[in-house]
């Protein structure tokens, strides 16, 4: 997951968590950015199940927002621990 990606879902998780509206195409945006994500993962399926959420019209509470952000935290830090491993060392 790139920066600019977790940057975009993170915001659509905050704006609804403050009870703002969010547009359908933000919301398209940072699923798109989650369906890349592996699908037998718990952290990826509780984003993309509150990112889902939000796309039917469902408002989330707060508490449902958070948990989703600190999910795509671990997401988004396991994805930056994978890509120092594989950088190649001289």
């Amino acid at each position: 997951m790139t920066q600019t990606d977790f940057q975009a879902v993170r915001n659509v998780l905050r704006w609804a968590g403050i009870g703002a509206m969010v547009s359908a195409q933000r919301i398209d945006d940072a699923l798109r950015a989650v369906n890349a994500l592996p699908h037998n993962d718990a952290q990826a399926d509780s984003v993309r199940s509150a990112l889902m959420g939000l796309r039917t019209g469902t408002l989330l509470s707060q508490r449902d927002c958070r948990q989703a952000e600190r999910s795509l935290e671990i997401i988004y830090q396991n994805s930056q621990d994978d890509t120092l491993r594989e950088t190649p060392r001289a």
